[in-house]
């Protein structure tokens, strides 16, 4: 089950009387879900990198070597950050494995002597370092990345978060709701009414990331020595 804009405004009206469908707009919802989102995704992703990870293919040889392979032409609606890249040999069985695992060097360090193969970024364009022949080794690299949300645009948007982020995300867009009718007297909604629900919608958030980073807790990591 993927979770929709329309399920999240429908579940934040119905927390409170006041939020009828001309109190709380669903364009409103919208770009606020879109905000919401965005923050629930870049707080998994500083503790879980990969929880939320999706890949990309790029094929070999590239079309002009030294131009690089633009990102926004391969991760077409955008990413946050890139994990790892793996290549797949020339000669390979099958194309559905990448066992050569390609080093991912920063742009500063991109003319220090790097071991094959490797790739930099720069301004959204992947670059792969060192000669152009020894990369006819390689006849595509799979790129893993976090995708940047996409913007909520209607009911049947489908945002980029797990299912169980409904009630934190329905309990902030309640509260923001409710601000926008504090003071006015038709509704009584008061300013500590609506702090009320900030509180609740923060810990309904921390109650989210937690679950999620209990998951990276129970996994069990080793270090590598790439020295």
């Amino acid at each position: 089950m993927s979770l929709t804009a329309g399920t999240v405004i429908n579940h934040a009206r119905d927390m409170h009387p006041a939020l009828s469908p001309a109190n709380a707009p669903a364009v409103v919802g919208y770009r606020a879900l879109t905000r919401f989102s965005g923050d629930l995704v870049q707080a998994v992703t500083v503790r879980q990198p990969a929880f939320l990870a999706k890949t990309a293919t790029v094929a070999l040889p590239l079309a002009v070597f030294d131009s690089g392979q633009s990102l926004a032409t391969s991760i077409s609606a955008g990413w946050l950050d890139l994990l790892e890249v793996f290549g797949q040999r020339t000669d390979g069985a099958s194309t559905t494995e990448w066992p050569v695992r390609v080093h991912l060097i920063p742009w500063e360090q991109r003319d220090m002597l790097q071991k094959f193969p490797a790739v930099t970024v720069r301004d959204n364009t992947l670059y792969l370092l060192g000669n152009e022949t020894d990369w006819e080794l390689l006849a595509s690299l799979k790129l893993t990345y976090t995708p940047r949300p996409a913007s909520v645009l209607s009911d049947t948007s489908v945002l980029e978060v797990p299912d169980d982020a409904l009630d934190a995300l329905a309990t902030m867009l309640c509260s923001l709701y409710l601000w926008r009718l504090v003071s006015d007297p038709q509704y009584r909604v008061t300013g500590d009414m609506a702090s009320l629900w900030d509180g609740k919608a923060e810990k309904e958030r921390t109650k989210f990331l937690n679950r999620i980073w209990r998951t990276g807790q129970r996994q069990s990591y080793r270090v590598r020595d790439v020295m």
